[in-house]
């Protein structure tokens, strides 16, 4: 298995709500993701996937339409970081979303990494 770490959002306004960039999830039979805000913030951290299909375009540049909800969203609350498993990851991109609860008035920045194994 090959694992793989990258970031989903890196140091984005926690004040106003976010969806990361598609990860192509191809190769990807783990994963999970942890979030963390740099201030007393309040949000939501979910994973989406979604099995649109990039014809005729480069997988990794594409970005689908149709996205559903992977489990339940986290709370992310304070500066405590969140932790969201997901054991198998049978869909063809993923993503992050960040929603801000705070009405737009927290402030610092929140960041996710998701981490990976594949083949």
């Amino acid at each position: 298995m090959l694992p793989n770490n990258v970031p989903a959002f890196s140091a984005i306004p926690a004040n106003a709500s976010a969806n990361s960039k598609a990860l192509w999830a191809d190769k990807i039979v783990r994963c999970s993701v942890q979030a963390l805000a740099s201030a007393a913030n309040t949000g939501t951290i979910q994973l989406q996937g979604s099995n649109d299909q990039a014809t005729g375009a480069n997988p990794w540049q594409f970005q689908p339409t149709n996205w559903s909800d992977i489990g339940s969203a986290l709370t992310l609350s304070g500066t405590t970081p969140v932790l969201l498993t997901e054991v198998e990851c049978s869909y063809e991109y993923l993503r992050i979303v960040y929603t801000d609860a705070s009405g737009g008035t927290a402030t610092g920045t929140v960041s996710a990494r998701v981490k990976s194994m594949g083949l």
